[in-house]
């Protein structure tokens, strides 16, 4: 019944090439994903709770300002990669670069926030 598979000529199949696509990475955070919300959320707060497990004695790890300073690093590498990239056609300008590090700034305290558990708020005038 199934005899025709087994006498398959190699001619008359299509002609199949095997590439090795790099641009695929098999890991669990590549730099893109990175810059998303939900993984760097998670990242921050996986790298927090690690550092306390790692080191159970430590009453520092247990502040705030230890997610803190986590996402403010990965506020300044993300926006490092993103002016130092070499596809870049020309340098970056001092407002831009200026006007990066202040979003970079701003997206960790978001970050901060999100790790630590505080609501969005609304100010009441």
């Amino acid at each position: 019944m199934w005899d025709w598979l087994i006498n398959v000529q190699p001619d008359c199949l299509p002609e199949m090439k095997l590439t090795l696509d790099r641009s695929r990475q098999n890991v669990f955070v590549t730099q893109a994903s990175l810059a998303t919300f939900p993984v760097a959320s998670v990242v921050i707060a996986s790298l927090w709770k690690l550092l306390q497990v790692l080191l159970p004695n430590t009453l520092a790890l247990k502040s705030p300002f230890v997610p803190f300073v986590i996402a403010v690093l990965l506020g300044a590498y993300l926006v490092y990669m993103d002016l130092s990239d070499p596809e870049r056609i020309k340098p970056p300008t001092s407002r831009e670069k200026l006007k990066k590090s202040v979003i970079g700034l701003i997206n960790s305290l978001i970050l901060v926030a999100a790790v630590l558990g505080i609501d969005t708020f609304v100010l009441q005038l």
